[in-house]
């Protein structure tokens, strides 16, 4: 598997309006398609995107196109005679849409992209406003039952739960301390965790369905900095593993137990080669996460993608470290990758 396969969700805001039938298209092979159905299994969704960000990848590599007619036909949504990022971001922008209730077909959805959504309430107006420097969001906030309990399976259901979570698993990566480290923006300063760790644990679970308002209130004074310093606090847990004794479950902090497991296995497997000098068990998961095609989910799943490839260029003498050294120009993507899917996500908490 290319490097490039490793880059997932580019996601942008949406709208619904009216319900309307899907248009099939032709190829000249005869064969019937959606636009943007790239995996042809009759519905837009992240992996078509994916797939179209794999493909550029590949082809900007130096490799040979391998979408079918038909493939390229339904990836190609800018109709410019080439896949490319911007096909992938029009893509997710429609699934997000699609996810928030948006019942346009894509073709419509193209036309008439929204940009800001204003949606009446029992007592108010609630507007999302989105500027290219800064989030902002003037949302109502989630309005939950009396009470729920503070457990994970509860974190898309309550602000007051997901910020627990998120300060738990704060303190243990940093223990209540502080680590000088990196922002954003290449400077020195000393991060503290509380707000970046909530960022951690939304991209941990940036698969699962939120309620309305949850997470406009948990990143409601958030800058895009802000978030950008949360995507690299996931950037730099294997360095901070090294100054600290993180001990972290991951089952406590990631709803698909698929995704928990896979995080527990690299992270204490990292550290079997840290100490030991021994990479056997990292290759395997290394050998398995990059060449499996069982392991497809995975690969398109941003924060799998990042710490694989951080535990992979900063541990020596595994077999893998020259191929992801590679390829350690995608981190950057990646890290832009994290970001809009936050943004989106938060974009989308419409009370």
């Amino acid at each position: 598997m290319k490097l490039g396969r490793l880059l997932a969700f580019i996601l942008s805001s949406a709208v619904s309006c009216c319900v309307c039938t899907p248009v099939q298209y032709s190829s000249a092979e005869g064969r019937k398609y959606l636009l943007g159905d790239v995996d042809g299994d009759g519905k837009v969704s992240s992996l078509d995107a994916s797939a179209v960000l794999a493909e550029y990848a590949a082809i900007s590599g130096g490799n040979a196109p391998t979408f079918s007619e038909v493939q390229f036909r339904a990836a190609d949504i800018t109709r410019d005679g080439k896949t490319d990022s911007v096909d992938a971001s029009q893509i997710l922008s429609y699934y997000a849409y699609l996810s928030t209730g948006g019942t346009l077909i894509m073709e419509d959805f193209l036309a008439q992209p929204p940009v800001t959504t204003t949606a009446a309430t029992n007592s108010a107006t609630t507007t999302i406003v989105t500027t290219t420097t800064n989030v902002t969001t003037t949302l109502k906030k989630s309005e939950p039952p009396a009470s729920y309990d503070y457990t994970l399976e509860n974190i898309t259901k309550s602000a007051n739960v997901f910020n627990q979570l998120a300060s738990n698993m704060n303190n243990g990566v940093l223990h209540g301390s502080s680590i000088l480290l990196d922002d954003c923006n290449g400077e020195k300063y000393w991060m503290y965790g509380e707000k970046e760790a909530r960022v951690a644990l939304l991209l941990l679970n940036a698969d699962e369905t939120y309620d309305s308002g949850v997470l406009s209130e948990v990143f409601e004074d958030y800058t895009d900095d802000d978030i950008r310093n949360g995507v690299m606090y996931f950037f730099h847990l294997p360095t901070i593993e090294e100054y600290t004794d993180v001990n972290l479950d991951f089952n406590n902090y990631a709803l698909n137990k698929d995704i928990a497991n896979y995080m527990n296995n690299l992270k204490n497997a990292a550290q079997i080669a840290r100490e030991t000098g021994n990479c056997d068990e990292l290759n395997n998961l290394f050998y398995a996460f990059l060449d499996d095609p069982n392991s497809q989910y995975l690969q398109f799943n941003c924060a799998t993608s990042m710490l694989t490839e951080c535990y992979g260029t900063k541990i020596k003498n595994h077999a893998y470290r020259d191929y992801l050294y590679a390829g350690e120009w995608e981190l950057d993507d990646l890290r832009k990758t994290a970001y809009e899917i936050v943004k989106s996500h938060i974009n989308h908490s419409i009370a």
